[in-house]
């Protein structure tokens, strides 16, 4: 199997049109279902070989081809910045998966604010890649917002070896983030 077979994917649909099907039926070119004729439809629709076998009128309709806008969220707070190089990989990876996709990527120093912004544009699946290492109530506001506006959020969290299991000894702690 090969990577490209792979795919984002999303609840939260844009409206262009895109490879992916939709539930919703539309201008697309796969055939999703027959419904009865009725005035005004167009004649190029109706299906002329069920009229033929049954002498009723049917028009065909077709599935929607939607896309997905996807937000390639990277944090780049002072806690990531040695989690950067990680992170370009994990994008590129991603890229990947949105080929035939809307991929539009931001670049946050504070997910609040960050996600704030986002979260004012069209909806659309978010991959943040973080550390999450800013205080839960503002990555919580943050994530609220982009919900609350009908976008699917996914989480990445890196972490590097010295978050995961600190080296043993006396240390003096600075908060990365905001110096202290």
């Amino acid at each position: 199997m090969t990577l490209r077979a792979w795919r984002l994917s999303s609840r939260a649909l844009s409206s262009g049109a895109g490879e992916r099907g939709s539930r919703v039926s539309g201008g697309g070119s796969e055939f999703m279902e027959y419904r009865a004729y009725e005035p005004g439809d167009e004649p190029r629709f109706v299906d002329w070989n069920v009229y033929a076998r049954s002498g009723k009128l049917f028009t065909r309709k077709f599935q929607a081809q939607r896309s997905t806008r996807v937000y390639l969220v990277l944090d780049e707070s002072a806690s990531m910045s040695a989690k950067q190089s990680g992170a370009a990989q994990i994008a590129r990876f991603l890229k990947n998966f949105a080929h035939s996709d809307l991929l539009l990527e931001r670049r946050v120093t504070d997910l609040q604010s960050g996600l704030s912004r986002l979260a004012l544009e069209k909806a659309g699946l978010v991959v943040l890649l973080s550390d999450l290492l800013e205080p839960l109530p503002q990555i919580r506001q943050g994530l609220l917002a982009l919900k609350s506006r009908g976008f699917d959020v996914s989480l990445v969290q890196l972490l590097s070896a010295d978050d995961l299991e600190p080296p043993l000894g006396a240390w003096r702690i600075t908060d990365a983030e905001s110096d202290n």
